[in-house]
């Protein structure tokens, strides 16, 4: 076992040194360049995994900046002199006259350009009315004459009688007076109170009715043979019906409204055609021909 082992070792030395030889008669530079490609590849490996350098710290202080020197620039100009001129014939510019300050000067005061007069005006308004009049007043009639005390702002704040009727009449007067309105006096533009003279009258209304009011009236009975159906005529039945007629102004029936029967709905038609014939004179209320109610009562009964 050592003799083939030492062969085997023997064997692969002399057959890799022939390689080794053949190579480097043919082309050396192949091993120089597999050398320096081996080592670039094992430097770029140390070189990535060496970690990066801290960065520097950051100083404690911040130098000063550098201190700022003036500098003035000069300017050499050589500007000529002006020309002179013939000061024979000069005549010298009037003094300015100073303006003064707009914002400092006082403004002017205001132009009233109103047209106001200097003494009260007079008080504008109503000088007339009708009045109402009052229950309590007794049968009298007239005119009320009265001075009005009219504040600035146009309202009655006093009412005196000058011309008199009656009590209850001057009592209607200022309480009718005092809801009127009025355009105050004026004086310089401004509201005054002022009085105003003003006249009512009234008159006594006319007398109501004496007359009662009364219902309608027929003037054309109902007429209850003309009314009574046949067929129940035959058959001897009787009834009773009730109804309430409505009647116009001029007589006439407006409409028929049954309130009750005997026997149920047995004779309605009947006492609605014959109500519609009859004629009423109309009811009165206030002395005039009114609408009205007439209560109607029929009974349909055999005469033997």
């Amino acid at each position: 076992m050592g003799k083939y082992r030492l062969l085997f070792i023997l064997v692969s030395g002399l057959f890799w040194g022939g390689i080794l030889y053949a190579v480097s008669t043919v082309r050396p530079e192949l091993l120089t360049e597999l050398f320096e490609k081996e080592n670039i590849i094992k430097a770029d490996k140390d070189e990535v995994k060496k970690p990066p350098p801290p960065p520097p710290p950051p100083p404690e202080k911040l130098p000063p900046p550098p201190p700022l020197q003036d500098r003035q620039i000069v300017l050499d100009v050589d500007i000529p002199p002006p020309p002179r001129e013939d000061l024979t014939n000069f005549t010298p510019d009037p003094p300015a006259i100073p303006i003064p300050d707009p914002i400092q000067s006082p403004p002017p005061p205001p132009v009233d350009t109103r047209s106001c007069l200097t003494t009260p005006g007079a008080v504008d308004g109503p000088t007339s009315f009708t009045g109402d009049y009052p229950d309590n007043g007794g049968g009298a009639e007239g005119t009320v004459r009265g001075t009005l005390s009219v504040s600035a702002s146009g309202s009655v704040t006093d009412v005196s009688i000058d011309s008199s009727v009656s009590p209850a009449i001057d009592a209607a007067f200022r309480s009718q007076a005092r809801g009127l309105r009025f355009s105050p006096a004026t004086l310089r533009c401004d509201p005054v109170a002022g009085t105003i003279q003003v006249s009512a009258r009234f008159t006594a209304p006319a007398p109501r009715c004496s007359e009662r009011d009364q219902p309608p009236r027929p003037s054309r009975p109902f007429n209850v043979e003309r009314a009574y159906p046949q067929r129940l005529l035959e058959r001897e039945t009787e009834g009773e019906v009730s109804a309430t007629v409505r009647v116009g102004a001029d007589g006439g029936v407006t409409d028929v409204i049954i309130t009750g029967s005997t026997p149920p709905g047995a004779f309605d038609s009947a006492v609605d055609r014959e109500v519609r014939r009859m004629r009423f004179s109309p009811a009165r209320a206030d002395c005039q021909d009114a609408a009205g109610e007439y209560q109607l009562r029929v009974q349909f009964r055999i005469n033997e």
